[in-house]
C-alpha cells in the first residue's frame, strides 16, 4: 500500500506559509477537512513547535530548482501526532509548489527514516520501549510497552510518560527524575503504579538522553519488575524476621539497635531487655510441634504490651525474645513490670493451659556497652543472675558478676571435670514395707562433692546439666552405676528393686530404650528390679509422648513410678492412662498431715485412687513413728524417709539390711 500524499500550492507568509489550494481531501493524511487547511495560521499552529524551524527554512537565495525536503509532525484536532515528509520548491512568484506524504510508520528519532535494523529492533524487541520528544511527550511506542500498560500506540501517542496510567507519579517524584535526566543526561530507578486499580506493580525505568543535530529526545525501557522485587522482599523479609513468631531475628535486631544508637548520635539512651522463658526446656518437650505456636504467642504478648512504644522485637534465640526501646531506667521498669504481669497469666495451647513465668534482664547504652551485641549480651548475662532471684520484677546488668553468676559458672566448669574425672558417686535410700517391716526397695540418688566448691546439691547442678546437655552423660553413668551395683547386693538386698530419676532430656532421646537394655545387659541385673521414675509434671505435660517411652520400657520387664505426686495437676484420667506401676506421695503432704486436718483425707484419697488404677503407693518424706503410723492406718503400702533411714552407700546399705536379718 502506497503512503497517502497530497499536494498543495501555498505563498511565503510571516509564519511560514499560508495554503491557497490542496489536492485531494487532505483528510486522509492530515484528519482534518480541506476548509481547515486553507485558515490563515492554521499550518503554523499544527506543526509541532518544536520542528517548526525545519518544517519551514527556505532554501538559500528564497527560490531554487532544487526542492527542499522536510520531515516533521503534524498535530492533527485529536492531539495525535502524524509525521509527514514535504518536498517543495519555490516559485519566481514567491508562490510554493509542494507535496506531502505520510511517512508515521515509519518515523524515529530523527528526521530522517530509520534504520531496518533499528526499526526492526524497536519493534520486536521484548523489553517495553518508548520514545519521548524534547516535550516529554509519546512520539512511539513498541508492542511490548503497549502490551504492559493495555493501550493502544494511537491511544498513546502525544501523551505525557507518566499520564498514561491512573495514579500518574507525585509531582515531586517527577521533578526529581527529569532533574536528574538533566543533569546526567539518564535516570533509572524503580517506581510503584497501579497500572489496574487494586493491583499494585512496581517498575523498572531506565530514561536516557538521545540528542541529534536538531532535537532532544528521549529514549525510556520499561521492566515490569513487580515479581522480582516481591521476591526479593520476601529473601529479606525471610533473611531478617522469625519465621516462627514474626518478629526480628538476632541478626536484624542487631543491625536495627546499632543503627538507632548510630542515629541518636547516643542522644537518646538505649535500653535492651532480654526476656527468656524460665521453664521453656520443660515446655519445648511437652509441647513437642507446638512450641512455634508458644513462642508466637509470647511474642504477641510483648508486642501488645510495648505497642505504640518505637521498640525493636526480635527472637534471638530458641528461649528468648529481646526488645530495643530508648528511653530512661523509669520507662524500662514500667515496660518489665507490664510483661511481667501479662505473663503472669497462663497460655491456652489445644484447650491445654500452660504457665509461662520469664526472667528479664536489662542493660543500658552507653552504661553497659556500646553497640547491640554487647548490650544483648549484658542483658542475657543479667537474666541468668535472675535465675537465683525469684520474684524480682527485673534484673539489671551490672558491671562485675554477682556471687550467683560466678557460682553458676564455676559449678558448670567443674561438673564437666566431675564427670571426666570420676567425683560423682551414689548412695541408696531404702523403701519400707511398714506392714511387714522388710524392706522393698531402694531409690539411687546423685551426689557430688567437689574439692573446691564441697558438697553441690542435686538441686543446683541438675538443673544446670539439663541446660548445658551434661545431663545425658549423667543419666548414662547413673543408670549403669546403679543397675551395676544392685546385681552385686546378696541377703535382703538380692531381691530389691532400684529406682532412678529420669530426666526430661532423656524422655527427648530416641535412644533410651536401649540405653537401659545395654545397661541390664552389661550388669546382668533383672529388668524386673529396675525402676525407673518420672515426675507428675513430666507425665502431665506430655502425656502420649512419656506413654509411649515407658510403655516400651515396661515391655522389656522394667518397672515405672510417678515420682512427686500431689504437687501437680494429673487428673484421674491422665493416670488411668498411664503405664505405671508406683504412686510416690510427696513429702510436702506428708509433712502436712500433722498440722492441717485435711491432709490425711488428700493422701488417702490418693492412696484409694492408687489402688483402685492398680498402683502401690509410697509416701516419701517420713520423719517420724508419728507419721509412719498415720500411713499405715491410710493403707499406704511403703514408707520413705530418715525415720527409717536416710541415704547410705552402696556398702553401708548392705550393712544395714544385713544387720536387720
Amino acid at each position: 500500500m502506497f503512503a497517502p500524499s497530497v499536494t498543495y500550492r501555498a505563498e511565503l507568509h510571516a509564519q511560514g506559509m499560508r495554503m491557497l489550494e490542496i489536492t485531494p481531501d487532505p483528510g486522509q493524511l492530515l484528519g482534518q477537512p480541506l476548509s481547515h487547511c486553507l485558515e490563515d495560521g492554521w499550518w503554523w499552529q499544527c506543526v509541532h513547535p518544536e520542528d517548526r524551524n525545519r518544517a519551514f527554512r527556505q532554501p538559500a537565495g528564497n527560490t531554487s530548482d532544487e526542492p527542499v525536503i522536510a520531515t516533521y509532525r503534524h498535530i492533527d484536532p485529536a492531539g495525535r501526532i502524524r509525521w509527514v515528509e514535504d518536498r517543495r520548491v519555490v516559485t519566481g512568484d514567491g508562490q510554493v509548489l509542494g507535496s506531502l506524504r505520510c511517512v508515521t510508520p515509519n518515523r524515529t528519532a530523527g528526521h530522517h527514516a530509520p534504520q531496518p535494523f533499528a526499526e526492526a529492533f524497536f519493534r520486536h524487541s521484548l523489553a517495553a520501549g518508548v520514545l519521548l520528544d524534547g516535550e516529554r511527550r509519546i512520539l512511539a511506542a513498541n508492542p511490548a510497552f503497549c502490551g504492559l500498560f493495555g493501550r493502544s500506540e494511537d491511544d498513546m501517542i502525544g501523551r505525557g510518560i507518566f499520564d498514561i496510567y491512573p495514579n500518574d507519579a507525585d509531582e515531586a517524584i517527577r521533578s526529581a527524575i527529569w532533574q536528574e535526566v538533566a543533569g546526567r543526561g539518564r535516570w533509572t530507578g524503580d517506581l510503584p503504579v497501579e497500572i489496574d486499580p487494586g493491583r499494585p506493580r512496581v517498575l523498572s525505568i531506565s530514561i536516557n538522553t538521545c540528542n541529534d543535530a536538531e532535537a532532544v529526545r528521549y529514549i525510556v525501557t520499561v521492566v515490569d519488575a513487580t515479581r522480582e522485587r516481591e521476591l526479593a522482599g520476601t529473601i529479606d523479609h525471610m533473611n531478617s524476621y522469625d519465621m516462627a513468631t514474626g518478629v526480628r531475628n538476632r541478626g536484624s535486631f542487631i543491625e536495627t539497635v546499632d543503627r538507632r544508637i548510630r542515629d541518636s548520635g547516643g542522644a537518646t539512651g538505649m535500653a535492651v531487655l532480654a526476656v527468656t522463658l524460665a521453664r521453656y526446656s520443660l515446655l519445648r518437650h511437652a509441647l513437642g510441634g507446638c512450641t512455634d505456636v508458644l513462642m508466637h504467642r509470647v511474642a504477641r504478648r510483648l508486642h501488645w504490651v510495648t505497642n505504640g512504644r518505637r521498640v525493636v522485637l526480635a527472637r534471638v534465640s530458641d528461649d528468648t525474645l529481646a526488645i530495643g526501646m530508648e528511653g530512661g531506667s523509669a520507662s524500662v521498669e514500667e515496660t518489665a513490670q507490664r510483661i511481667q504481669r501479662i505473663m503472669q497469666r497462663s497460655l491456652v495451647i489445644d484447650g491445654n493451659e500452660w504457665p509461662v513465668p520469664v526472667r528479664i534482664g536489662i542493660a543500658f547504652h552507653p552504661r553497659d556497652g556500646h553497640d547491640a551485641t554487647e548490650l544483648l549480651a549484658k542483658a542475657d548475662a543479667a537474666q541468668l543472675a535472675g535465675a537465683e532471684h525469684t520474684g524480682a520484677t527485673a534484673v539489671y546488668h551490672t558491671p562485675e558478676p554477682t556471687d550467683a553468676v560466678r557460682r553458676r559458672l564455676l559449678v558448670e566448669q567443674r561438673l564437666g571435670v566431675a564427670l571426666r574425672d570420676g567425683a560423682l558417686h551414689l548412695v541408696y535410700q531404702p523403701q519400707w514395707d511398714p506392714h511387714r517391716a522388710v524392706i522393698t526397695g531402694v531409690e539411687a540418688l546423685l551426689r557430688w562433692h567437689d574439692p573446691m566448691l564441697g558438697d553441690v546439691s542435686p538441686g543446683e547442678f541438675i538443673p544446670l546439666a539439663e541446660e548445658t546437655g551434661h545431663i545425658h552423660a549423667l543419666g548414662q553413668w547413673v543408670l549403669h552405676r546403679a543397675c551395676h551395683e544392685a546385681a552385686r547386693w546378696t541377703g535382703a538386698l538380692a531381691d530389691v528393686r532400684v529406682a532412678v530419676n529420669l530426666s526430661v532430656r532423656q524422655i527427648q532421646t530416641d535412644s533410651l530404650l536401649e540405653s537401659v537394655q545395654a545397661a541390664l545387659a552389661d550388669s546382668g541385673l533383672d529388668a524386673t528390679r529396675l525402676e525407673l521414675e518420672v515426675t507428675e509434671g513430666l507425665a502431665v505435660t506430655d502425656g502420649t509422648t512419656v506413654r509411649d517411652v515407658l510403655s516400651r520400657l515396661r515391655g522389656i520387664g522394667c518397672r515405672v513410678a510417678i515420682d512427686d505426686f500431689g504437687t501437680g495437676y494429673a487428673s484421674l484420667s491422665q493416670l488411668a492412662d498411664m503405664p505405671f506401676d508406683t504412686l510416690k506421695i510427696d513429702r510436702s503432704l506428708v509433712a502436712a498431715m500433722a498440722g492441717d486436718p485435711k491432709r490425711p483425707a488428700v493422701v488417702a484419697a490418693i492412696v484409694a485412687m492408687g489402688r483402685s488404677l492398680g498402683f502401690r503407693t509410697i509416701a516419701e518424706g517420713v520423719e517420724s513413728a508419728e507419721q509412719a503410723r498415720a500411713l499405715m492406718a491410710l493403707g499406704v503400702d511403703e514408707v520413705q524417709g530418715f525415720h527409717y533411714a536416710g541415704p547410705l552407700s552402696g556398702r553401708a546399705l548392705q550393712t544395714w539390711c544385713d544387720d536387720r536379718e
